[in-house]
């Protein structure tokens, strides 16, 4: 019966080596369970205040776009004002151009008239000039 005994001591002694065993390694996931409660806290905290700038940022990103928008819009007036200042401009030339074209056109036509006018008074006046200088010639004539 002694062997009985002695049986039974180790096998109670094995039984209480391994609940040693599972206590500290109960111990030590008890331990890497707070460590890992503490590191999710810490990593809740963190996401909120992240979560907080990036809506701040797209709200902020949200407004700036929008202005942009509001001043593009804006600008677009000043860029439609420039096109009809430029289409008047253009019309503007076209029209002076027209009219240089027209004057050209008119010039031309009179500076014939007033080419034969010209040619008619030069001619006039070459012949009054010998008229006058064959009078002269011939007053000489008679003087002497």
């Amino acid at each position: 019966m002694d062997l009985v005994y002695i049986g039974v001591f180790i096998m109670a002694l094995s039984f209480a080596l391994v609940v040693a065993f599972i206590v500290k390694s109960l111990i030590s996931v008890n331990k890497t369970m707070k460590s890992l409660d503490g590191t999710v806290g810490s990593l809740e905290s963190q996401m909120r205040d992240i979560t907080k700038e990036s809506e701040h940022l797209i709200n902020k990103s949200n407004y700036l776009a929008e202005d942009i928008h509001h001043k593009v819009d804006s600008t677009n007036s000043l860029f439609e004002s420039f096109q009809n200042v430029g289409d008047s401009v253009d019309n503007l030339n076209h029209g002076l151009n027209k009219a240089s074209a027209n004057f050209t056109y008119h010039t031309k036509k009179q500076n014939d008239s007033i080419v034969k006018a010209v040619r008619w008074g030069e001619a006039l006046t070459n012949l009054f000039a010998k008229w006058k200088r064959t009078s002269n010639t011939t007053q000489q004539h008679y003087n002497n």
